[in-house]
């Protein structure tokens, strides 16, 4: 429930509770996502992983770095994002999903439909698609832009 306001969080439990009977760790996660605004280029990504055995070091990363990230004490002192930057399929969107769920946090998908062919229209979709993630914070947020050779 970090980063949501008081008011949000009597809301989420409210619809939780009415929804299920009962309140839930799982059950505040499934609503918190439900109630999570997007827009155009942006949209939640399900983190659900059928298949995927993450590479040691990320499961290492994820348990160390659960704290800092979500409930660092000093909030000028908290990291604000981690950038995985690789060669189309080596695992950067499996990467992301896989410490979505392990924090319990929405995972956001910034792809390249927010572009525009009208003059100041990709800005303000983008700035809108940020401020959406702010606002469910913390959440992670994927960047998926194509690489130059894929758009050949």
């Amino acid at each position: 429930m970090g980063g949501l306001s008081v008011k949000d969080v009597i809301t989420t439990a409210t619809v939780t509770h009415a929804r299920n009977g009962e309140l839930s760790p799982a059950g505040l996660v499934k609503t918190r996502r439900a109630l999570l605004k997007t827009s155009r280029g942006l949209s939640l990504v399900d983190p659900y992983l059928s298949a995927y055995k993450p590479d040691p070091r990320l499961v290492t990363f994820v348990e160390r770095n659960k704290t800092p990230f979500l409930k660092w004490h000093d909030s000028r002192l908290r990291p604000r994002g981690l950038m995985f930057k690789g060669t189309p399929g080596t695992g950067k969107t499996m990467g992301a999903k896989y410490i979505a769920r392990e924090w319990g946090v929405p995972l956001f998908r910034l792809d390249s439909t927010f572009q525009s062919k009208w003059l100041s229209e990709s800005e303000s979709y983008s700035v809108m698609a940020l401020k959406r993630a702010e606002e469910a914070a913390p959440c992670c947020f994927l960047v998926d832009v194509p690489s130059k050779q894929a758009r050949r």
